[in-house]
């Protein structure tokens, strides 16, 4: 039976952060009217694939915590409707500003099972910096009642910010353990800042405002969070991601690494779905007036759909390195997919020490995970 993971797009945030470039928007909105068009999408597909699995829901956005738990109940309400979700993972993100403790409790009630909040720092300094709205002590009081009533809670950290060095990272990781520990917190996401197009740290960047940490500290630094985890057996599932126990490691972002299919549903939004053994690919519009303008015009056709495309195996080959060389686990290449694979560099990765393969099953190094953007580039380039 063919399975998917369900991704539900909210695209509304109370103020822009300037690192992020997802797709979202500090716009007033009706609560109420965006979540009658998110059903709307989630009928137009559910005859095309009423036959398929749901494997995970995740609530992402821009800031899902700020849809009223009344409103989460009635889209999962909906989905119900379609396919059976009993037992599944369904994940909302948090932001700390935008919640009150006693919704937490109100989102377990509707259905959600596991929260991923955003803390990003433990440090009102790097806050500040980040343009987050919260404060320190706001974070750690959320994550502590939220790790009170749930037992499957994630939380968010950014480090490599341009003052970071190896002694401040060090006491930061203190503490971040330290209260991850207090609180049996399962899971940890710990990226390193990275500096995206259009965005205002792209800006800033640009006028020389303030200088990125360089990849060579930022190898110090990640080197060490390695190192630290191993100790304490964490489990390094991902580059970025870490949890106490193969039960807690994050099941629909998995759905990603390991290249299955998944369905985006909101403004901007992206899928990956197999229909008549064909494999596509199709993003909505990202403007979310264009898409609600869209949804409201569709009859028959997806015409909320911007981009449709069919993917070739090389194609799908491609995405398949992008995703899965982020695994610890790795992922295994068929011969047919090799074809697709400049052989001479990754031969050359092998001889490294950048790359493992035990029997087509391709795996990074520490040295290889620390240069995935470089590897990815001479392994596809012709």
């Amino acid at each position: 039976m063919n399975s998917f993971s369900l991704y539900i797009h909210w695209p509304f945030c109370i103020k822009k952060c300037p690192y992020c470039d997802f797709n979202s928007y500090a716009w007033k909105n009706d609560p109420e009217e965006w979540t009658t068009l998110l059903i709307k999408e989630i009928e137009f597909y559910s005859e095309t694939f009423k036959n398929y699995k749901i494997n995970t829901i995740f609530f992402g956005g821009g800031t899902p915590s700020l849809i009223p738990s009344f409103l989460i109940e009635k889209i999962l309400n909906k989905i119900k409707e379609f396919w059976n979700i009993k037992g599944i993972e369904i994940t909302i993100e948090i932001n700390p500003s935008s919640i009150e403790t006693g919704n937490l409790e109100n989102f377990l009630k509707v259905g959600i099972n596991r929260f991923s909040i955003g803390v990003q720092s433990l440090s009102d300094m790097d806050l500040n910096f980040l343009g987050r709205i919260h404060s320190a002590e706001e974070a750690k009081k959320i994550v502590t009642e939220a790790s009170k009533i749930c037992n499957n809670v994630s939380t968010d950290y950014i480090y490599t910010l341009p003052y970071d060095d190896l002694p401040k990272w060090k006491k930061d990781l203190d503490k971040i353990l330290d209260f991850s520990l207090h609180n049996n917190i399962k899971h940890l996401s710990l990226y390193q800042l990275t500096i995206e197009e259009n965005t205002q740290f792209a800006h800033d960047v640009r006028v020389k405002k303030w200088i990125p940490m360089n990849q060579d500290k930022q190898s110090i630094l990640y080197r060490y969070t390695h190192k630290i985890f191993h100790k304490l057996h964490w489990n390094q599932y991902e580059i970025s991601n870490i949890s106490q126990s193969i039960e807690y490691e994050s099941q629909h972002n998995l759905c990603y690494w390991n290249y299955n299919q998944y369905l985006g549903i909101g403004p901007g939004a992206h899928s990956r779905m197999i229909i008549n053994n064909q494999k596509y690919k199709f993003n909505n519009y990202k403007n979310p007036n264009k898409w609600k303008e869209q949804i409201n015009n569709t009859v028959e056709k997806n015409q909320f759909v911007e981009e449709y495309e069919t993917l070739s195996l090389k194609d799908q080959t491609i995405e398949k390195m992008l995703m899965g060389f982020r695994l610890k686990k790795g992922i295994f290449l068929y011969e047919n997919e090799l074809n697709y694979v400049n052989k001479t560099n990754l031969q050359l990765l092998i001889d490294k020490n950048f790359i493992k393969n035990n029997n087509n099953v391709y795996t990074l190094s520490l040295n290889g995970r620390l240069k995935l953007n470089a590897i990815l580039r001479m392994l596809i380039e012709d």
